[in-house]
């Protein structure tokens, strides 16, 4: 235990030496002392990553050796610096714990994480994995005391934080799978090399300390503890923010600066910004929505022509075929079942193939009447349908061509089927 306590003192003796003699040897014009410019949410961010090795000093972990107690630690953190001094993380340590508990007498013995491998008679090893989530407050004392260089390679700083820690047992006397909650401080120095602009190989010395219960025996000190060490590489998040700080030299400062004493003038510009913002998004949308009136004109139009053009091949494919229209015999009028052909025929050819001239043939069958009679009858006839078509229907008289050729035309092979007027 005392050889463990006095390796850490050592090591931060040897990181503030380092770094003390580094800063007074890299004294240049670049060194600044603040205060400095303000630092954004996104500025100064950085994310470290380290592996090493730690030590659990539990009530009976000092009698076993050196390798015996070193298990594997990995550390991942993500963190940031407001000013050269000042800076907060959050890291998450993952920890393989080792060490021995005591029991005498043939029972098995009772500590979390002892699987009952013998180191003698009184002795057994103990394993189990520590999860260690904690935020710390950060402190650079190398940019304190010797000023903030951008330059410089090495800094160090040290750190103070609490946090959970959770440990995880696998196969112990007490209990299977199994796990212990507790709480703790955490303290520790953390030392720096820079390797590029961003990128840094980082050294980082801590200590945690947990209740006595921790690894399921009370029997020892009021407190247990584990120091860990670690290394490996820290880089600032560059892509998201400035990664340095400007004394501020006539720019913005850090400190808070001083309210404004014409608190109406203010108060005016803030309204006239909030009623600026709000005719802008006013504006916005009055924009979009003139675009998707512009955008449904088009494609209304564009359904319109389409229209048309299918109106127009439907014609041309579905061309008005002809109709004949019955008469009784003698007569140049209509039934009211051939008038109701008549109206069928006139809305669904007539009307719809508009450029089309129309011929009206009047007869009568040859059969029945002198020719002259018959060839007064047809045109008696044909006029009876024009009356209808034009002064009815309203359709101009120019779409069509009449003819009455009495009995000299019948078409059909039945005098009956001869009185009549084809329109074609």
């Amino acid at each position: 235990m005392n050889k463990i306590r006095t390796l850490l003192v050592l090591c931060a003796m040897c990181i503030a030496t380092i770094s003390a003699a580094q800063s007074k040897s890299g004294k240049s014009n670049s060194v600044e002392h603040g205060p400095y410019e303000y630092n954004s949410f996104l500025d100064n961010l950085f994310f470290s990553a380290r592996g090493g090795f730690n030590i659990y000093h539990g009530t009976d972990d000092s009698e076993a050796a050196f390798g015996d107690r070193a298990g594997m630690s990995l550390n991942f953190e993500l963190g940031k610096w407001f000013t050269p001094v000042n800076g907060v993380r959050f890291q998450i340590s993952l920890n393989n714990k080792k060490g021995i508990t005591f029991q005498s007498g043939p029972n098995p013995p009772m500590s979390y994480g002892a699987y009952g491998e013998h180191i003698d008679n009184s002795y057994y090893k103990e394993k189990w994995s520590i999860t260690n989530f904690h935020l710390d407050y950060l402190f650079d004392f190398t940019n304190l005391f010797f000023g903030y260089d951008k330059s410089r390679i090495w800094n160090s700083s040290a750190f103070l934080g609490c946090g959970m820690v959770l440990g995880m047992y696998e196969g112990g006397s007490i209990s299977t799978n199994e796990y212990q909650l507790s709480y703790g401080p955490i303290f520790g120095l953390i030392s720096s090399v820079k390797i590029f602009k961003d990128l840094s190989a980082s050294l980082e010395i801590n200590h945690l300390v947990v209740d006595c219960n921790f690894d399921g025996q009370g029997d020892g000190s009021k407190y247990e503890s584990m120091s860990t060490f670690s290394v490996g590489l820290t880089y600032n998040l560059g892509f998201l923010g400035r990664t340095d700080f400007t004394s501020h030299k006539g720019g913005k400062s850090y400190k808070k600066p001083r309210k404004s004493n014409n608190t109406a003038n203010n108060s005016k510009i803030t309204d006239l910004e909030k009623a600026k913002k709000v005719l802008k998004q006013r504006n916005d949308a009055l924009r979009r929505q003139n675009a998707d009136l512009i955008k449904a004109q088009k494609q209304l139009s564009r359904d319109n022509t389409n229209m048309k053009n299918q109106m127009k091949e439907y014609l041309e494919i579905h061309e008005a075929t002809p109709v004949v229209l019955f008469f009784p015999m003698s007569r140049a009028t209509l039934d009211m079942k051939e008038l109701t052909n008549l109206d069928f025929y006139v809305r669904h050819a007539i009307a719809l193939d508009k450029n089309k001239v129309f011929t009206i043939i009047g007869s009568a069958d040859k059969a029945t009447g002198r020719k002259d009679y018959n060839k007064k009858l047809s045109e008696k006839r044909v006029e009876y349908i024009k009356n209808i078509l034009v002064k009815k229907y309203k359709i101009p008289a120019n779409r069509f061509v009449f003819k009455a050729v009495g009995d000299t035309d019948n078409r059909f092979p039945k005098p009956l089927l001869n009185r009549a007027v084809i329109i074609e």
